[in-house]
């Protein structure tokens, strides 16, 4: 399980289903995270935690050629 810390307006975007997609991972993560994988994410603002659960994983570089990950997942329930 991964712990990620988000702003209250990505975390409630997330919550409801607009943003089912997340770019901005540590490059730790970048290594490990897999499909299937649980991702607790907290409202910075309220702690309050949500749980998900990766269904993609795709990785790319960015225009600095920096290698960056691009996680699809679903709102577990």
């Amino acid at each position: 399980v991964y712990k990620k810390t988000l702003s209250q307006e990505v975390f409630e975007n997330i919550k409801t289903g607009c943003k089912t997609i997340e770019l901005n991972m540590n490059e730790d993560e970048l290594v490990r995270i897999k499909i299937g994988d649980i991702i607790n994410f907290t409202n910075i603002c309220s702690q309050e935690t949500l749980k998900v659960k990766v269904n993609e994983v795709n990785y790319f570089k960015d225009n600095n050629s920096h290698k960056k990950m691009k996680l699809h997942f679903q709102v577990l329930v």
